[in-house]
């Protein structure tokens, strides 16, 4: 999986008087009139209109998510509008914004260069941020981007994104503490702890309402978790190496016995039946609400 923001060339009316020709939104027309009713008021902030996911129905939502958009926006001189996609459906929304290039967002998160993408590449929907990537001077960040990374964001000699880099073990189970310390439940060290730990959460009323109505953890149709989850099963992340050639996991046995620990969590009841259908955007309110006690939690 690759995460990346792709950087179009193009955008709607409204934006094209600040985007000029330079992807950091500085105008190639700006006008020299000092004396213009313009400068008395200061320069006007580019606009960037970008679209990206949404996992579980909170974006912006943080202690100091606020703070941080706007001393973005003040460091860049630009007015970010974002445009919170849930991740069920962002696939097919990225696939739609793609076809129309002078409409669509002029920055957009994408997970992997589909076909999609390719092919607008190839048209010449995206800058090519090739020369401003390897400006060491002006980027002292950027230009140090692991080149083999970028080759996978390059089409045709050009670099249409900027890769998102992120620790490798970023990913983990949270779990409702209040929950376990009133069952004596102590921190999960093992798979074998974790199913307890669930089947405690769903059987032994830790909300303490005398009602069987919670649930170990908490599921939904993204099915991420699960790609997590079957790691502690020794299953491999996406190709396991065998015999010196590379094999697709869900033809390991590894990955047959994350299938059965997975069923037996369902047919133990320690998740809700619907959870195929649960949207995204309210993955999280089962566990605010006292529902779940467990949750797989993004580290970034």
């Amino acid at each position: 999986m690759l995460g990346a923001a792709l950087v179009g060339c193009k955008s709607n009316d409204t934006t094209k008087e600040t985007q000029g020709t330079d992807p950091q939104g500085k105008s190639a027309d700006k006008k020299e009139s000092s004396g213009s009713k313009d400068s008395a008021e200061g320069e006007k902030k580019a606009e960037i209109t970008m679209m990206t996911f949404d996992f579980d129905g909170s974006p912006l939502s943080g202690k100091h998510a606020a703070e941080v958009l706007k001393k973005m926006e003040d460091y860049t001189n630009t007015k970010v509008n974002f445009d919170w996609v849930p991740s069920d459906n962002y696939e097919e929304k990225l696939t739609l914004a793609l076809a129309d290039p002078d409409s669509m967002p002029m920055i957009m998160a994408v997970g992997s260069m589909n076909g999609a993408i390719v092919s607008s590449a190839e048209a010449g929907a995206f800058w090519d941020l090739n020369e401003f990537i390897k400006d060491s001077a002006a980027y002292p960040n950027l230009s140090q981007a692991n080149e083999n990374v970028n080759k996978a964001l390059t089409i045709d000699g050009q670099l249409i994104g900027i890769y998102r880099a992120r620790p490798i073990g970023r990913n983990g189970l949270g779990y409702r503490k209040d929950w376990a310390d009133k069952l004596g439940l102590s921190e999960p060290k093992t798979i074998d702890d974790i199913y307890n730990m669930m089947y405690q959460f769903t059987y032994g009323d830790p909300d303490g309402n005398g009602k069987d109505d919670t649930y170990g953890v908490a599921l939904c149709k993204y099915t991420g978790p699960f790609d997590i989850m079957q790691t502690w099963l020794d299953c491999g992340n996406g190709w396991v190496e065998k015999d010196g050639q590379l094999v697709p996991v869900h033809q390991t046995e590894e990955y047959m016995e994350a299938l059965h620990w997975f069923k037996k969590m369902y047919d133990d009841g320690l998740v809700y039946k619907d959870w195929a259908v649960r949207d995204t955007a309210t993955w999280a309110d089962s566990v605010k609400n006292g529902e779940c006690g467990m949750l797989r939690i993004l580290g970034g």
